[in-house]
């Protein structure tokens, strides 16, 4: 009883010690006051902050083992955890690539610039300043010109304000500008805002709308190069874990518990957003999610795997196309791309070569500054891609300000959706590599010629320029246009399910058109008998008409002909020719 009492006082005492500690860990800084934070109180989550910290003068020093050797003296007093510090310690101890980590000088001053933001081509990089000319934070941008980043320039107003205003994405399409700040409409402790090019300048800023702005934290919002998705970060309720308020100290920062989450684009708009899951999310804090352009692979900051940093980057892959939820391992990015520091707002190329990223770490020119590296191969994204960009005009090759699409015709769905620039009509968009696509622009009283590209086999990362012509209404009058990616199997008339993308489009054009009388015109090769092909060209057109047809359209709009071999465009010689002659074709009638 003598021995329980004595126990009993003993932690009755010590409660005060404790909990005095873990308030202590905001201020206390010097190596015998972590230590005897740690004595105090291990084997909690702060206390292995507190050996990070330990060991962070180390890590800054790259004296990996040095660091390692504190890891390895605490490592027993975690044990519940350990499998978290032996990954730490085969971070520190993998063999260095020698990377190089550039530092963007002629963008970075003494002051603090962080969260770059580029343009999917590479050619314009926003970010923020800190104390700018307008008030706190400032958005800038600068111009790559030659290799070299050109001296920055104020956004100005409506961007940058007497407020704090932060830049957080654009659009690949270079269109729409992702804002955090409290412009006009805010309704939380920080929101989501938006704004869109026009013809004459930029729109007034616009908050996205409830759900994806609340009344908690929201911040870091991030467009899928697809368009089709919304990546940001929150603090709302229902994150893993329980509810921190950022702006507090929490697990050695200010973040409190923030989670990734996603909101998808629907034809009303944004849908209910959806937290990302436990795999990527953690109790702590989770920041800047990247969607590369391939699609599935994720970069993101965070405090809650294990990391050498305070913020440690990360990569994850989407493992399915119909879930957003369902992610592999987060992977740390390794020793030389993270710092005992805040790695943050990491943006990768397009080619998934270079990483652009803030960070205060040593050497810098002051504060946060914002660093290029070079990807090791197991950093890079885990496709590659094409980019296709040009010009969207009329037929006098005057600029439109068109939707462009792209399809899937494997899967026969919707890939992505961007528009052109509504200024010059430039457009620029992003096609994962491994399948079949089919892409075209349109606006409404114009039609244009689709373009398929196959993928399926691409490894590398490519690039296309591609003007597009839309075809106005009254040009079309009693002329024919090819529609390209109708299929049929050989000497069959039943079209392919890879048809259904490029008649949908003349399924809308007819809606929209309502005045307009069509002709549906097949044509063969030269090879059979004039009858046979004569026969066979009539019933594929006529399989075109039914299909339209049974979607709706009127049928005393639409004639189907077939010419047989008739009206070749090019010498049925060669497989070349007799492909092109093998075709569909769309004639608007008077």
């Amino acid at each position: 009883m003598k021995y329980f009492l004595i126990i009993l006082l003993l932690f009755c005492l010590s409660i005060p010690y404790r909990t005095s500690a873990q308030r202590d860990l905001e201020t206390i800084r010097t190596e015998e006051e972590l230590k005897q934070f740690i004595y105090l109180t291990a084997p909690q989550e702060d206390a292995f902050v507190a050996v990070l910290r330990l060991a962070a003068p180390l890590i800054e020093k790259k004296d990996w083992n040095g660091a390692v050797k504190i890891l390895q003296n605490y490592r027993e007093w975690f044990i519940e955890d350990i499998t978290r510090t032996d990954k730490i310690i085969a971070l520190l101890l993998a063999e260095a690539s020698g990377l190089e980590v550039i530092n963007i000088e002629t963008i970075n001053t003494t002051k603090s610039e962080y969260f770059p933001v580029l343009t999917i081509d590479g050619s314009k990089m926003y970010f923020t300043f800190a104390e700018g000319k307008k008030g706190g934070e400032d958005i800038y941008y600068s111009l790559l010109n030659s290799g070299t980043w050109i001296k920055p320039k104020n956004m100005g107003s409506p961007f940058s304000t007497k407020e704090n205003d932060a830049i957080n994405s654009v659009s690949a399409d270079g269109n729409t500008i992702v804002l955090f700040g409290s412009y006009k409409g805010h309704i939380g402790g920080g929101d989501n805002f938006y704004a869109e090019k026009t013809a004459t300048g930029w729109s007034e800023i616009k908050p996205f709308p409830k759900p994806v702005n609340s009344q908690y934290w929201d911040c870091d919002g991030y467009l899928t190069s697809d368009g089709k998705a919304f990546f940001f970060t929150s603090d709302r309720k229902g994150s893993v874990g329980e509810f921190v308020k950022g702006g507090q100290f929490y697990h050695g920062e200010y973040e409190g518990n923030t989670d990734i989450w996603v909101s998808v684009k629907n034809d009303s708009g944004w849908g209910k957003p959806v937290n990302i899951g436990p795999v990527v999310n953690t109790p702590y804090a989770e920041r800047s999610p990247f969607l590369h352009p391939d699609g599935k692979t994720l970069y993101f900051s965070s405090d809650g795997h294990y990391g050498v940093g305070s913020l440690d980057v990360f990569k994850s892959v989407k493992l399915s196309d119909t879930s957003w939820t369902d992610w592999s391992e987060p992977v740390n990015l390794g020793k030389e791309i993270n710092t005992a520091g805040y790695d943050v707002a990491y943006k990768i190329s397009t080619d998934g070569k270079f990483a652009f990223f803030s960070s205060d770490r040593d050497g810098g020119k002051g504060g946060y500054d914002i660093y290029r590296v070079t990807l090791p191969k197991e950093a890079m994204p885990e496709k590659n891609v094409l980019t296709i960009k040009g010009r969207v005009t009329d037929e006098n090759g005057n600029p439109i300000d068109a939707k462009l699409l792209w399809y899937d015709l494997n899967a026969n769905t919707n890939a992505g959706t961007l528009t052109s620039d509504p200024e010059t009509g430039n457009y620029i968009i992003t096609l994962p590599n491994g399948t079949n696509y089919s892409y075209f622009a349109e606006r409404t009283g114009y039609y244009s010629l689709s373009n398929s590209i196959d993928l399926s086999g691409q490894n590398d990362f490519s690039e296309l320029t591609v003007d597009i012509v839309l075809q106005s209404i009254q040009s079309l009058q009693n002329t024919s246009i090819v529609l390209n990616n109708i299929y049929f199997d050989f000497d069959r008339s039943e079209l392919q399910p890879g048809s259904f993308v490029e008649l949908t489009r003349v399924v809308k054009f007819l809606n929209d058109n309502p005045g307009v009388k069509i002709e549906i015109s097949a044509h063969t090769d030269s090879k059979g008998s004039d009858d046979y092909n004569l026969s066979l060209s009539q019933k594929r057109a006529e399989s075109v008409v039914t299909y339209l047809v049974n979607a709706g359209i009127d049928p005393l709009r639409l004639i189907a002909k077939g010419y047989g071999e008739t009206v070749p465009v090019a010498d049925n010689s060669s497989d070349e020719g007799a492909a092109k002659n093998r075709r569909v074709e769309m004639k608007v009638m008077n």
